[in-house]
């Protein structure tokens, strides 16, 4: 238990639960995914300063992928992309968006972290009403 002003809180898996008030506020970690529904655009922000810190920034200018295979199965081969080529392209895509100055949009936390590992000069903004993080470059 520790006390942050006059209020009695207590600390639980990046969450913090005021006793008194009966709200909480989840932190931003590196490991979160979604903010949880009440979460507000400036909260976002003091937790994007100190995510920004802590995000080491990639030497490559995009994500790298792999290339595409037939991927053997059971019943026989498989052909396309896997999950992880479709998430490389998505990133990808709103890297080549803010850099040509468009606006881009993601849904979880770790898409942003990622998208800040090659472009650190973006501007993210969590629109509440919709739940989603608004991109754009600086």
């Amino acid at each position: 238990m520790t006390e942050i002003g006059r209020i009695n809180v207590i600390a639980k898996n990046h969450r913090v639960i005021m006793a008194e008030r009966k709200c909480y506020h989840m932190r931003i970690t590196m490991q979160s995914s979604i903010p949880p529904s009440d979460y507000t655009n400036q909260q976002w922000q003091n937790d994007l300063a100190e995510l920004k810190e802590k995000i080491e920034p990639s030497p490559r200018k995009r994500m790298v992928t792999i290339r595409e295979s037939a991927k053997k199965t059971e019943s026989g081969s498989y052909y396309g992309k896997t999950q992880y080529q479709y998430y490389c392209a998505f990133i990808n895509d709103i890297l080549e968006q803010i850099r040509s100055g468009q606006e881009a949009f993601c849904y979880y936390v770790y898409q942003v972290i990622d998208v800040l590992r090659f472009e650190k000069e973006v501007d993210v903004n969590y629109i509440e009403k919709y739940r989603y993080f608004f991109l754009h470059k600086q």
